[in-house]
């Protein structure tokens, strides 16, 4: 690998509860596989109003084994802290990692490792363990869901799956940095898809790490109207047809919400109420169904949980469809978006 350096950018906001926790499995892994490249960590602090300025610069002070540089600014979103950490740096490869991550003791090793030095590869996405410690039941289901997705979506991609997400400075400069015009949280990887070449980012799958990003219902489901909302602004006039190709599981329940009303209006009339339901859980099933028997929330479950388990996973699964649908049409009506933009859920 022809690249010799390499900057860790975390933007962080009111992470205090997790910046430690990321923090120091970065330096485990850096220690017990030191990668032949000079190394160090940008963090971008956007507007917290907690502690984490003061946690991050009294553990860099006492703990941090290699340069480590804080960087202050006003609220602007992860996108613009993410301009801003690769900014402050010249290092030829940049990490962008969330501040809930944490990283397995091999991570970086593996990250770096069998990088082609070819202008075909961009960078490399890592892949989230399946569970969450502690997670409550949507937690759970939300984690094994991102993960599913990346699964399916191939080893060769062109999202950049921004929790962790090496992408080499050429490839950050080609996209013409992160676009600040959005602040939801997955603007950055919508961005990267419609304007990264097809299969240029390489996702590892011994590139493990925990996303200690503890969900609720309410959050799940308004990420998921967000989606939706902002889907039609993320295209880009240059897309390609592979590029607006989304995995069959999500369109699929979109349609399947967007005909629900039909089924209510049966069952009110009934109306071959009976066969409607039967059809409508019948695909709803078997949309989400390699998905749900790859679901687990908990250890060792019995038949009973087991079952519980994938019915509610096949319901949440068929609500995410329903918000995103929800969302995208609301994004055809005229309304001030700041009214749907997720601003106590940036990061």
């Amino acid at each position: 690998m022809k690249e010799q350096s390499l900057t860790i950018i975390i933007p962080v906001y009111n992470a205090s509860n997790t910046i430690l926790q990321c923090l120091e499995s970065i330096q485990v892994s850096l220690n017990s596989n030191p990668l032949p490249m000079e190394v160090d960590i940008v963090i971008v602090n956007d507007g917290s109003t907690d502690n984490t300025a003061i946690t991050v610069d009294s553990w860099a002070r006492s703990n941090c084994d290699y340069p480590l540089r804080i960087i202050e600014q006003c609220q602007q979103g992860p996108s613009a802290a993410r301009n801003t950490g690769a900014a402050v740096t010249k290092k030829d490869w940049l990490l962008f990692m969330d501040a809930d991550v944490v990283l397995e003791q091999n991570t970086l090793d593996n990250l770096m490792n069998n990088v082609p030095d070819s202008t075909e590869i961009f960078g490399k996405n890592g892949i989230p363990i399946p569970w969450v410690p502690d997670g409550n039941w949507t937690t759970q289901y939300i984690n094994c869901s991102l993960r599913y997705q990346l699964l399916q979506h191939g080893q060769r991609v062109n999202t950049c799956f921004t929790s962790c997400c090496l992408l080499s400075r050429a490839a950050w400069e080609k996209l013409g940095n992160w676009d600040q015009t959005r602040i939801s949280r997955y603007s950055d990887d919508i961005q990267s898809r419609w304007f990264l070449p097809s299969g240029c980012i390489v996702q590892d799958q011994t590139v493990q790490f925990t996303h200690l990003k503890y969900v609720s219902l309410h959050g799940a489901l308004k990420h998921r109207f967000n989606l939706g909302f902002h889907f039609r602004s993320s295209l880009h006039i240059n897309k390609t047809k592979s590029s607006v190709v989304l995995h069959y599981r999500y369109p699929m329940n979109v349609l399947l919400a967007g005909i629900s009303p039909l089924i209510v209006l049966a069952v009110l009339n009934q109306y071959h109420a009976l066969y409607s339901i039967i059809l409508f859980v019948m695909c709803s099933i078997m949309i989400n169904f390699d998905f749900c028997i790859g679901f687990k929330s908990r250890e060792n479950p019995s038949l009973a949980q087991k079952l519980f388990d994938y019915l509610f996973a096949n319901g949440l699964s068929f609500l995410e469809g329903w918000s995103i649908g929800l969302g995208i049409l609301f994004s055809f009506i005229p309304i001030h978006s700041d009214s749907v933009e997720e601003h106590d859920e940036q990061h």
